[in-house]
C-alpha cells in the first residue's frame, strides 16, 4: 500500500496585537481621528482580502 505524504508551507502569522500596533504606527501621521480609523480599517480589510479568510 502506498503511502501518501501531505506538505503544508508554512503560514505567515499576523499577532493581532502586533498588526495593530504596526498600523497605528503607520497612521500616527494622519491629523484626524475620522482618517486614522479609515487607515486601520482600510489596512484589516486588505489582509483579511488576502486569503479570504480574517486574520486578525
Amino acid at each position: 500500500m502506498a503511502q501518501t505524504y501531505w506538505t503544508t508551507w508554512p503560514q505567515p502569522v499576523i499577532c493581532p496585537f502586533f498588526f495593530h500596533w504596526h498600523v497605528k504606527k503607520i497612521c500616527s501621521q494622519l491629523e484626524t481621528d475620522t482618517l486614522e480609523k479609515g487607515c486601520i480599517m482600510g489596512s484589516i480589510a486588505s489582509v483579511v482580502n488576502l486569503d479570504g479568510l480574517r486574520l486578525t
